[in-house]
């Protein structure tokens, strides 16, 4: 299941930038994961804002999200990937989004090792 996540997670960090919407961000990420072929166990939203509360309603990303990235918003990307019976994993970092993209403003090696 983590080496499926892992695609969906640099899915996120390829197609996040200025002027996309979160919806297309999320789609992005669910494009990666149907590409394993696990489509229908990726039940949880790409992300959210981050802010004083640390879940905040902007930006999400999610199949709905009309929310544009704009710099200097800040969100968390938590792409995840639940099979029952067995568990799941979920990748998650926060990310400022920059003039020409995101920053990854709390990385963590996602890759098994």
């Amino acid at each position: 299941v983590q080496t499926c996540a892992l695609p969906i997670y640099q899915a996120v960090l390829q197609h996040a930038r200025p002027g996309q919407l979160g919806r297309e961000v999320d789609r992005r990420a669910r494009e990666a994961i149907a590409a394993h072929g696990l489509a229908e166990r990726f039940t949880h939203h790409t992300g959210h804002g981050v802010g004083w509360k640390y879940h905040e309603p902007v930006p999400m990303l999610n199949k709905r999200s009309e929310h544009v990235l704009e710099p200097g918003m800040v969100f968390s990307f938590e792409p995840a990937v639940y099979v029952p019976q067995l568990g799941g994993v979920r990748n998650e970092d926060a990310a400022v989004v920059t003039a020409d993209g995101i920053e990854v403003i709390s990385p963590f090696p996602v890759a098994l090792g």
